[in-house]
């Protein structure tokens, strides 16, 4: 007898009976050879019949010789990064713990801080993640796109920590997002440059695609400027990016509609009224050719044979100071200024 066999009671195992009368004790026929023999197989039978592979006669409870033990043969077979964890660290220091093991939540904490839940129920981590490592996962574009935020255009193409890790901290991962507006990921540039009435609630599909950024789809009719003539084939930037000390500079609700904003004033205020000098009077928005311009409605109608005469013998090129340009503003107008 040894280890815990050693405090049995002798009738446990020798049991006393009754015979004609005559109390006797069994001694002989008894069964020994296996454990199972005495004590209850709790493992029905998965792991044979000899128990001292693991157990000894101290304690069922203090495991031993468990180096050579098949883990195969239980309900969870050791896979992956399973197979270098310590015993002890599932099962306690004397191996006696029955741990549970239907859930990955049963012995790992929720690193998502219940983030994922969905409908009251909290997913299990082998639905996006293997046995392989935590930072394996399963969860791909296809499982993204069953979500609120489906992935298209360049987002297809964007790394999961751009959106899920904070300050580039791998240990600070978000996954539940209260807004999808783009701003809560991109900066709003055109927020002190442009007017309220076209950012919206600073939602950027307004304008842009996910495609790209440079995709710009905008309705310039909703502005005071309808694009017209050549104005349909001019780049956005030409009129509302300019450069200032090598950065570049949004131009939106500072940009008035007056044509000396983006083109030089080739008649260096001649024309000017008011402060403004309006082009349109005499220019279209097909050419800068002065297609409005009548000289009828001038302080000099042409009549007779002026009405031949070339247009730079009145009107000539003059210079001021290092302004070279053609006079059409004739202050007089009287024949002697002509003719002598």
């Amino acid at each position: 007898l040894t280890g815990a066999h050693i405090k049995t009671v002798c009738q446990k195992c020798h049991p006393k009976s009754r015979r004609n009368g005559i109390e006797t004790q069994r001694f002989t026929g008894l069964k020994f050879k296996n454990c199972s023999s005495c004590h209850k197989d709790v493992h029905r039978g998965k792991f044979g019949k000899n128990c001292a592979r693991c157990h000894s006669t101290a304690s069922f409870k203090k495991i031993s010789g468990i180096k050579n033990f098949n883990h195969s043969l239980t309900n969870f077979p050791l896979k992956g990064k399973h197979r270098f964890v310590k015993c002890s660290k599932c099962h306690g220091k004397n191996l006696n713990s029955r741990p549970k093991h239907k859930f990955c939540a049963d012995c790992h904490k929720d690193f998502h801080k219940g983030e994922l839940i969905r409908n009251g129920v909290n997913p299990d981590c082998s639905n996006c993640h293997t046995v392989n490592g935590f930072a394996e996962a399963k969860f791909g574009i296809e499982e993204h796109q069953s979500t609120a935020f489906k992935l298209v255009g360049a987002h297809l193409a964007t790394p999961c920590v751009a959106c899920h890790v904070k300050n580039s901290d791998s240990k600070n991962w978000k996954f539940k997002f209260e807004s999808f507006q783009c701003v809560k990921c991109h900066s709003n540039v055109h927020k002190s440059v442009m007017s309220e009435k076209f950012i919206g609630k600073e939602n950027c599909s307004g304008c842009h695609s996910p495609e790209s950024w440079t995709e710009v789809k905008f309705n310039h009719l909703l502005t005071d400027f309808p694009l017209e003539g050549k104005h349909k084939e001019v780049q956005c930037v030409e009129c509302h990016i300019k450069k200032e000390k090598k950065a570049k500079v949004q131009i939106f609700k500072t940009l008035t509609s007056d044509c000396v904003q983006c083109h030089a004033d080739v008649h260096f205020g001649q024309f000017k009224e008011n402060g403004k000098t309006d082009c349109l009077r005499c220019h279209s928005f097909d050419n800068w050719k002065p297609v409005k311009f009548n000289h009828e409605k001038t302080r000099f109608p042409l009549a007779g044979a002026h009405t031949n005469v070339n247009c730079f013998a009145c009107h000539k090129i003059v210079k001021k100071g290092n302004k070279r340009f053609v006079k059409f503003k004739i202050e007089d107008v009287t024949c002697a200024s002509c003719h002598s």
